[in-house]
Parts: structure tokens; sequence; C-alpha cells
């Protein structure tokens, strides 16, 4: 992941509807990959497959489709997310690793060289089920339909999916505690323009949660609620927002 870039030119090539993909199979092409140090999804997983076959490591190339935060909304399975990842079979049990989006900022993210099946189908779906490596599968309808929530999220210590309820008069958001950070956790909703907005919220704490409260009338009954975190260093004095969480 180090060494090979992903190439943005090849990509946007790939998802023009006009574009012939003969350049697809060129992905297959794993030298081709290592020369010119670029690829997309398909050639980083290719290239982690052929490297790991080297070593007489079982794996498996997986293919699928993925969605982020600006394409959940209505989200349709089509050639502009198809995504690839691998499976590797280690100690006996198979885990799940994306090269592609452990690469994708400045710094490696090691969380996508071992991620939970269970937080990785919040993003990943893939065409064989049998790699989604869950007791209880899901469907096409159930990934459309569910929330978005990067893994950047448990990278930086949560450990549970954002809990929602509601009463009569309020709507509550559940924020496990991080072990790890006293993370600043904010929300915005959208409104009827598809503006997001800030959403002002109180706070109440138990052992185990931090519970984000307000009145149902603050926002439009049907509406996106975001989540963004800021990490703020008390040392330092600095702080450092990450938008677009979930």
């Amino acid at each position: 992941a180090k060494n090979i870039k992903y190439d943005d030119n090849l990509f946007e090539k790939l998802n023009d509807s006009k574009y012939i993909p003969l350049e697809s199979e060129n992905q297959k092409d794993i030298f081709r990959n290592f020369i010119e140090k670029k690829a997309v999804c398909e050639g980083y997983s290719n290239l982690y497959h052929y490297l790991l076959n080297s070593s007489n490591i079982k794996n498996e190339f997986i293919s699928g489709n993925a969605k982020t935060f600006y394409d959940f909304r209505n989200y349709e399975f089509n050639h502009t997310n198809k995504h690839a990842w691998n499976a590797v079979f280690i100690n006996n049990h198979w885990i799940l690793v994306d090269t592609t989006w452990a690469s994708a900022n400045s710094e490696i993210t090691e969380n996508y060289y071992d991620v939970k099946p269970e937080r990785l189908i919040l993003t990943h779906f893939p065409n064989d089920s049998k790699w989604q490596l869950m007791k209880n599968l899901i469907t096409k309808d159930e990934f459309k339909n569910s929330p978005f929530l990067d893994n950047f999220y448990f990278e930086k210590g949560f450990r549970e999916l954002p809990k929602i309820n509601s009463d009569n008069k309020f709507i509550y958001i559940y924020i496990k505690k991080n072990p790890n950070k006293n993370w600043l956790v904010s929300f915005k909703f959208e409104n009827e323009n598809g503006v997001f907005e800030r959403l002002i919220c109180k706070l109440k704490e138990n052992k185990d949660y931090k519970i984000y409260y307000t009145e149902k009338n603050n926002i439009p009954k049907k509406t996106i609620i975001r989540l963004d975190l800021t990490d703020f260093n008390e040392e330092k004095q600095t702080l450092l927002k990450y938008e677009n969480i979930g």
C-alpha cells in the first residue's frame, strides 16, 4: 500500500459509461501495477493476491461494491461503486483486508488489514455472500438501506455503532465511551434545502455511554444526521476536525 498510488485518471475513465474498459483488464497485470506504481482497487487487490500466493499464504480476491458518505443516499449497485478487496487465511481463520482503502490517506490505515466482518459490511458488500464472514448474512436491500459509518470511527477507539432511539419529545444518540481518548463528538442535520446545519444537543452520561439528546421539533421528520469527530489535543491546545464520519 505504501508503494502504489491510486490511479485517479483510470478511475474516471472506468466510470465513464462511454469508455470501453480495456484498461480494466490491464489491472490484472500485476507487473504493470508494480512498475508504474499506480492502480485502482482491482490492481491493488490482484497485486496483494499475487504476493500472498508467492508466499504460500492462502487468500482470496473478493469483488463487490462499496459505499461512502457521498453516495450512501439512494444507493444503487452499479459500475461506479464496484470495488475489490481480499480475504487472507491466517491462524486457521479468515480475515478481511482492503489495501486500497488502507492507503487512501497520507498514512497507512492499519485497521484495514484485519477488519471485523460486522464493521466492513457497513461499507463493503461482496458479490459472493460467503465473504461477508458473518453468521447472519445481510441482503442487498439491507446494505442499501443501512446507515454509513466510516471505519475511521473504530480505528480511533470507538467500539460500538452509535445507537439512536426516541420518545414522545426527544431523540437520543448513544455513543459508547471511547477508552483511548476524549474525542469531541458533534452532529449536523440535513435541512429541507439539502444543507447540513449544526444540531444543538444536550449531553448526559452514564457509566458506559455519552447520550446526546435534542427535541424532535429541532429537526425535520425525515432527515440525515451526520456525525463529526474532533481530536482535542489538551497538551498542545489544538483541534483537528474529521467530518462526514457517519
